[in-house]
């Protein structure tokens, strides 16, 4: 009876899923209802996604998990690597890009969401990927 009440550890993948696959899709969602009109129902659904990123991430930071060791700190380097030169590289082709069409007027409001749930995202898929593939 007692290994019932046992509570085991979050394994690596499931926190670093939780911490930044989960998380980016939650962002995300709340970047795509930020984009429609504003009126209470989208204002709820952006409080409700909001709160979810919230309860994903102190999930993520609270909850214990197994402890990194030396291939799941390189793995999640190599992706935050790859995430960073992957961002920049976006970036440099939107500014060429609005360089070429002239100004563009961005609200960093409606893009900051795309920015952080696209760089948990893929940070997340990324270290999924390094798991799966290295040796």
């Amino acid at each position: 009876m007692e290994i019932m009440n046992k509570k085991e550890p979050m394994s690596l993948s499931e926190h670093y899923n939780l911490r930044y696959t989960l998380n980016g899709v939650v962002w995300l969602i709340y970047a795509v209802i930020n984009l429609l009109p504003n009126n209470i129902v989208t204002k709820v659904l952006c409080i409700v996604a909001l709160i979810m990123a919230i309860i994903t991430s102190c999930i993520a930071l609270f909850v214990k998990a197994d402890a990194d060791d030396e291939m799941s700190i390189l793995h999640i380097s190599k992706a935050k690597a790859m995430t960073l030169d992957i961002t920049v590289s976006l970036f440099l082709i939107i500014g060429v890009g609005s360089v070429v069409l002239g100004n563009m007027v961005v609200n960093i409001a409606k893009l900051y969401p795309f920015v952080i749930g696209v760089v948990q995202l893929l940070t997340g898929i990324l270290f999924w990927l390094e798991e799966r593939t290295s040796d």
